[in-house]
């Protein structure tokens, strides 16, 4: 047998321990069932057909029979506190805080809605620029090429824009 830095390797193990769990799955699923049906046979026995159809009438079951029918049945409401308080609160916080908050809020305001705001703004201020007139034209695109060749003197980046224009 061999062991590793994780403990015994499980190809060296016997056949009977490697399918040791899937036996014990299989025992324990039979015996919940087996354990389901006499429980409900039990409960027959109590007299409690009339609780377990869908009419309930009371009259044949015994004291036992409807207490423990009572107890089992409600589950304690424990499914009825959680839906009735914690879901609500949590579908509201989901979708007061991620959605409106969050997603429709800062994400829309950063994202998609806030690039259409401030293209707008640009668009709106460009359109002032534009008069139709020649020289207006190559004054724009001569302070944009002057720009372009001096951006390079005034940024901390090593390779120059000029040698990848030129």
């Amino acid at each position: 047998m061999s062991v590793s830095s994780t403990g015994v390797d499980a190809e060296f193990l016997p056949y009977a321990w490697k399918i040791l769990p899937v036996v014990i799955s299989i025992c324990g699923a039979t015996l919940s069932l087996l354990l389901y049906n006499s429980f409900i046979k039990a409960l027959v026995r109590l007299n409690l057909g009339p609780l377990l159809s869908n009419s309930f009438t009371p009259s044949g079951s015994s004291f036992l029979g409807i207490q423990l029918y009572r107890f089992l049945n409600k589950k304690w409401f424990f499914d009825k506190v959680y839906n009735d308080t914690l879901v609500p609160a949590t579908i509201r916080f989901g979708y007061h805080t991620t959605f409106l908050t969050i997603d429709k809020g800062v994400i829309e305001i950063l994202g998609p809605q806030g690039i259409v705001i401030i293209l707008q703004k640009v668009v709106r201020s460009a359109r002032y620029i534009q008069t139709g007139y020649l020289y207006h034209y190559a004054s724009i695109i001569l302070g944009g090429v002057i720009f372009l060749l001096s951006f390079p003197l005034f940024s901390a980046s090593t390779v120059p824009i000029l040698v990848l224009v030129g």
